[in-house]
Formats: structure tokens, C-alpha cells, sequence
């Protein structure tokens, strides 16, 4: 950093008390290089401030001038001087050295300059025009090689020689930074070495805030993540300026300026920023005035490359001040760190390591460009220190945060899982993918699909008989210990029950009818082991019948946006319910309609045996309908397979109003069975229609009249 006698003139008085680097009185010894080893060139110059020719001679006599060292700025020695300046320097070689070309490293030096050796130009940088104005400005770190042919044969001595056209009164070197003079294998190590590592860390520090700025811009839930972002950019190209590696890439004064004192400006403000983020304090009138010192610095920095002459202003006056204005938001942020650590804030410790460590950094930087302290170069480990503390701390925050948010999101997913599982206790899953939907939260009233499937009515048999002989707690017991054993034979062949209705259920077939048929034979068959254990337990034993139905169904919502149900809409659901209840009058375990049978792959492999052609009640069209026998026992249900031929003759028979031959086969079938309860049934109807006048139309199709 860069600051004036004039603006700090009290300091610098006070600081002379105390100096260890006063101006040397007496013209130092020449340095000697020899093998292996860098010699420090910063100090030991001698030095005027004025303009000759004759300057870069190397006999020229430079006693009389004054040593300084050119590890500053010559103002801070006491110069008051705008112009060409001069800097002559002696050194020796070993004769091991001899023959040899020598590497030096020269810093950064204000504003252009001159190289001699021995009277010879070796380097220029920047422009120095005719009337000794700097007219190309270029402060960057440069490497020069002395060649053996310009040096002086030991034990002779050499002269190097800078001739320096200052800007604006600012003249001379930078604090802290490498100037070296030893070997050409070493130096141009150093120098090369330096140039990496400042690259790295300058592509670090922008590889961190685009990072950071991508996880903000990705999530918008954590500023600090911004503002430590564009910290770390800031301080990527302060980085690339302060070493003045943006020459490298472009060639241009005002561009190095905007890299590194962009930060210095700016920095206060993101700092602050981020401390209030981090630690979550409200912002306040303090941060709202550090940024307006930050907007009004950033807008006379802006005026320092429009007015001609500001830059000594700039240097001089706004940049001390913007140095004390760091200082002070480092001991806000300081403060920031402790409030943050009273509150309990995740890593407030880790942050303010760092920014204690970079305070002090810079706090003893400073000092010691004021000469108050010897030459210390840790503000840029100490800035180093600060971010990857920073970054530390944001990752382990945000890493606590998201934790949180995403547990905060598991158990919103649990709940919302517990949720669907509780719907699906009366919505079905499986009534929900017929839907096309993943969860319950999804479904709209007036959501439909049609398919083909399978339906089913079933209910015990004089149930209300069965209620009357028990409690309420032990009639709902009985129910659901029935429903419990039949949900899972259902889901095994593919079918769920859709609605429950008191004793009866409602049952839907999204596979194929094999399964449907098989599921239903699977209940009655579990029936039975049912009524095992209910007569071990001193129950009486249950029947049940089953309706089963095929065809076309609309699946959906009803009711209104503020209640809702499923329900399947369909007239084959009505012809399904109408079918069990032909149970009872057929006398049947289960019914099934033709259309059931048409979607079996092998009707033959079940046992079913059509028995009547019916018009339910609500019903115009006929049904034909079929008993499955297959629940029978062995002995009725073989009889039943062996007369398949002979009752399908004797239904034909019936169908042909051949009534007495019809009734003398189903009497026949009904002997040979032993109760056959359809065979019985079909006798009678044959006795009475033998005898009755039938309709010409008439076609064998029986039309019940009640459910």
C-alpha cells in the first residue's frame, strides 16, 4: 500500500523516532554475488533527484548523492519531487562467476523507467518521454538478464543504474516486493516460481468465488455465499494487480490499477456484507455507511483515469484512507465474529482466526511501510488465510443449513409417505395408478380414466341374521378379521378391493381374467379354512357369494373440491352387483358372466358350467351366466365335470322349448349328482312352462324383477 508524508504527516514524524531503515548517510559498499546466493538489492541506492546523461556512467562520481533504499517510494524519505530521478548501485562478481551471464529480478517501480549496466541501456519499461514525463506507464515485475560481455572482469566493480520518471510525485519501488541480484539459474527460478504460485493463487481465488457465486445463484437461500464470492473474485485479481501479472495479459496501466485497487475500494463493503450474512445480524446504519464510503471511493477512483493529474491524488490521499477504512471494517467484522459466536453461529471461531490473523497482517504491513517496523510481506498470506477461513466456515455453515433443510425435507417426505399411506388405507394405491397418479396430493376432482377390467361383489350370507347374535365390538372384530384374510389373495392375482360396503366388497381386476377367476376360487377355498377355525373356536361357519363381471369401466373422482371420493362408474359394476345376488337365488358359491368367460385363455380349465341366460333388474340387454364349481367337494364337483355333455344338451333342449325332454335330462343330471340345486330348478321351470303359453318371442332368457 502506498501512503503520503503529506496526508500522514504526523505519523511519519513519529515513526522517524523510531525507524530502523533511516536513509544511509555514508555510500554503501558494492554488493558481491557469487555462486549459489541471491543478494537483496532493495537497499544501499544511492540516489538524486534530477536529470543527467552522465548518470549512467560508470565513473560518474555519486558521492555526494543521497542512499536511500528503493524498497519505497522516495517520497517517504523526504523527496518532494515530480521528474526524472536517478538510482545508481554497485556490485562486484567472483571470479567463479566470471564469464557468466547474472539474473535480476526488479520489482515494480513507479511510474517508467531506464536500465543501465555499466553505461550501457539494457531494459526500458513504460515510456519516459523527451521532457520526462512518464508516457507509458507499466508496473510490473521484470527479469532482465546481464550479459557477461557487459560486465565488469572481477575483481573490477559494476554499475547498475535505474533512471525513474515518477507520476504524479509518486517515484520509486513498492514495499516488500523481490528485487534480486545472484545467479541467472537462481533468480530466474525465484522469478518464474513466484509468477506460478501468484497464478495459482489468483486462479484459486477465482475458481472459489465463481464456486461460490454458482451456489448462491443456484439456490438464492444463503447471501453470504454471494458476498464471499465476489470477495474471493475481488481478491483473485487484487492478487494478479498487486504482483502486476496482469501485464502479462494486458498491456495497460489503467487495467492493473482496476485489478488491484478494485478490491481495496470494494473490500470493506463485501467484507461487512458477508459478516452480517454469516453471522445473521441485521444490517444497520454502520454497514449502510461503510457502503457509502465504499460507492463514493469506488466513483473518485473511476474520476482518477478521466481527470488528468488525479493520480497522485488518488495515491496520496483517497488511498490511505481507503487502507484506514479496511481497518476499521476488520475490527466491525471482528465484532461481527464475536456476536456471532455469543449467538451460537456454526464456525464463527474459524472465521475469526482468520480475520484476526489478516488485521494483523495488515495492521503490521502497514506499519512497516510507515517504517515503524522492519519490512514484513504477510498481507497477502494473511488475506489467504482469511478467505480459506471463510470458505471454510461458509461450507461448514451451508453444509449445516442443507443438513438440516434436506432432513427438514426427509421428514417432510416421510410425513408426506405416512400421509399417502394413510390415504391409501381408503384411497387405494393401486386406484391411484389406474389414475396415472404417484400420490394421493395429486389427484383433482373430475380425474378419470376408462379401462377394461375385471369387478367383483361379494357379501356374507345372511349377515343380518349373524349380527343380530353379537355385540357391536364383536361384530367388527368378526368383519374385519374376515376382510383381513381376503385383501392379500386378492392382491395376489392381481386385483385390489376398491370399496368396502359393511360386509360386502367390491373388488377390481387390473390383470387378466385367469387371475380374477383363480383369486375368486382362492377366497372361497380360504373360506373354508376360515370356518375350520371359527368351528374350533365355537363359531358356526360363513358362506359368501361372488359376482363376477368383465367390461369397460371409468375410474375417477366425484363429489366437490372440499370432499372428494373414488369410484368406479360403469354398467358392468351394476351388472356385477346384480350377479352376486343371483347367488342366493341359484343357490351358488359364484356366478360369472360371459363376458368373463370370453376373456379366459382356456375356459375348459376351469370348472364352469353355463346355467341360465338372465335380464336383471335395470337391464334390457340378456347376460348369460355361469357357475364355477371348482370350491364343490370332490365327489359333487367330478360328478358335475362327468355330466358337462348332458347338461349342455339339456339346456339346448330348454332353449328349443323342448321342455319335457329338457326336464327329463335335468332330472337325470339331478340324481346323478345328488342335489343338484340348479338341475332341480331348471326341472321345475320345465314342469311349469310345459304347460304355459308362451310368447313368440319367447327365448329362454329369465328376467328377474327384484336385486
Amino acid at each position: 500500500m502506498k501512503l503520503s508524508n503529506k496526508s500522514l504527516i504526523v505519523i511519519l514524524c513519529v515513526g522517524s523516532l523510531f525507524a530502523d531503515n533511516p536513509p544511509e548517510t555514508q555510500p554503501p559498499a558494492p554488493v558481491h554475488v557469487t555462486a549459489g546466493k541471491m543478494i537483496d538489492m532493495n537497499s544501499g541506492w544511492q540516489f538524486e533527484a534530477s536529470d543527467s546523461a552522465s548518470y549512467a556512467k560508470p565513473d560518474f562520481d555519486d558521492r555526494k548523492w543521497k542512499t536511500l533504499p528503493l524498497e519505497r517510494e522516495w517520497r517517504f524519505y523526504g523527496v518532494e519531487y515530480d521528474g526524472v530521478a536517478w538510482y545508481r548501485k554497485n556490485f562486484t562478481v567472483a571470479p567463479e562467476l566470471a564469464g557468466q551471464n547474472i539474473g535480476l529480478a526488479l520489482p515494480a517501480l513507479t511510474a517508467a523507467y531506464q536500465l543501465f549496466l555499466n553505461g550501457q541501456l539494457i531494459g526500458t519499461v513504460g515510456k519516459i518521454g523527451g521532457t520526462g514525463k512518464a508516457e507509458h506507464v507499466r508496473e510490473d515485475v521484470q527479469y532482465f538478464e546481464l550479459s557477461a560481455a557487459l560486465l565488469a572482469s572481477p575483481p573490477k566493480t559494476n554499475v547498475l543504474a535505474l533512471r525513474i520518471a515518477s507520476l504524479g510525485g509518486i517515484g520509486g519501488g513498492f514495499a516488500g516486493l523481490d528485487f534480486f541480484l545472484g545467479p541467472k539459474e537462481i533468480i530466474y527460478e525465484r522469478h518464474f516460481v513466484t509468477f506460478v504460485l501468484f497464478s495459482l493463487m489468483a486462479g484459486a481465488f477465482f475458481v472459489i468465488g465463481l464456486y461460490y457465486l454458482i451456489l448462491y445463484f443456484a439456490r438464492r437461500d444463503a447471501d453470504a455465499a454471494l458476498w464471499f464470492g465476489l470477495l474471493a473474485i475481488c481478491q483473485g485479481a487484487f492478487t494478479l494487480g498487486m504482483k502486476a501479472m496482469v501485464y502479462k495479459f494486458f498491456d495497460n496501466y489503467v487495467a492493473n490499477m482496476i485489478f488491484m485497487h478494485t478490491t481495496v475500494i470494494l473490500f470493506p463493503t463485501l467484507l461487512l456484507h458477508f459478516g452480517h450474512s454469516f453471522f445473521s445480524i441485521k444490517r444497520d446504519w454502520f454497514l449502510r455507511t461503510i457502503d457509502i464510503a465504499c460507492g463514493l471511493g469506488a466513483l473518485l477512483f473511476g474520476v482518477h483515469f478521466l481527470v488528468p493529474g488525479m493520480e497522485g491524488f488518488y495515491v496520496i490521499y483517497q488511498l490511505p484512507a481507503h487502507v484506514v477504512l479496511i481497518l476499521v471494517a476488520m475490527i466491525r467484522f471482528i465484532w461481527l465474529n464475536w456476536s456471532g459466536y455469543k449467538n451460537g453461529v456454526a464456525a464463527s471461531r474459524v472465521v475469526a482466526a482468520g480475520g484476526l490473523l489478516f488485521f494483523l497482517c495488515v495492521a503490521a504491513e502497514g506499519l512497516s511501510y510507515l517504517d515503524f517496523l522492519p519490512i514484513i510481506k504477510m498481507s497477502d498470506i494473511g488475506f489467504l488465510v482469511l478467505i480459506f477461513s471463510m470458505a471454510m466456515a461458509l461450507a461448514i455453515q451451508l453444509s449445516k443449513v442443507w443438513h438440516e433443510k434436506e432432513e427438514a425435507q426427509r421428514q417432510a417426505f416421510e410425513s408426506q409417505a405416512l400421509l399417502t399411506r394413510a390415504y391409501a388405507r381408503f384411497v387405494p394405491l393401486e386406484f391411484l395408478q389406474q389414475l396415472n397418479k404417484q400420490s394421493i396430493t395429486e389427484v383433482s376432482l373430475g380425474d378419470q380414466v376408462q379401462k377394461d377390467m375385471g369387478v367383483m361383489f361379494s357379501d356374507i350370507r345372511d349377515f343380518t341374521t349373524l349380527a343380530e347374535t353379537m355385540q357391536p365390538d364383536d361384530l367388527f372384530r368378526f368383519v374385519n378379521s374376515y376382510l383381513f384374510r381376503l385383501a392379500p389373495i386378492f392382491s395376489q392375482h392381481q386385483g385390489y378391493i376398491d370399496k368396502y360396503i359393511g360386509d360386502a366388497i367390491m373388488v377390481l381386476f387390473h390383470g387378466n381374467m385367469d387371475a380374477a377367476v383363480k383369486g375368486c376360487i382362492a377366497v372361497l377355498e380360504d373360506i373354508v379354512e376360515y370356518n375350520r377355525d371359527r368351528a374350533k373356536a365355537g363359531y358356526k361357519p360363513i358362506s359368501i357369494g361372488i359376482g363376477l363381471n368383465y367390461g369397460r369401466l371409468t375410474l375417477g373422482t366425484v363429489g366437490n373440491p372440499e370432499r372428494m371420493d373414488g369410484t368406479v362408474l360403469s354398467d358392468e359394476v351394476n351388472l356385477a352387483s346384480r350377479i352376486e345376488g343371483l347367488t342366493k337365488l341359484y343357490k351358488v358359491d359364484m356366478i360369472v358372466t360371459d363376458k368373463v368367460v370370453g376373456q379366459l385363455s382356456d375356459p375348459s380349465a376351469f370348472d364352469l358350467r353355463q346355467i341360465d341366460r338372465v335380464r336383471v333388474k335395470g337391464k334390457l340387454a340378456p347376460t348369460t351366466i355361469y357357475e364355477c364349481f371348482a370350491t364343490d367337494n370332490i365327489a359333487v364337483r367330478e360328478k358335475k365335470k362327468a355330466m358337462q355333455g348332458r347338461w349342455a344338451t339339456a339346456l339346448q333342449e330348454y332353449y328349443a322349448r323342448q321342455f319335457k325332454s329338457a326336464q327329463s335330462l335335468f332330472g337325470q343330471i339331478d340324481a346323478t349328482v345328488g342335489g343338484d340345486k340348479i338341475a332341480k330348478l331348471y326341472v321345475r321351470r320345465c314342469q311349469e312352462l310345459a304347460v304355459a303359453e308362451l310368447a313368440a318371442d319367447w327365448d329362454g332368457t329369465h328376467s328377474h324383477k327384484s336385486k
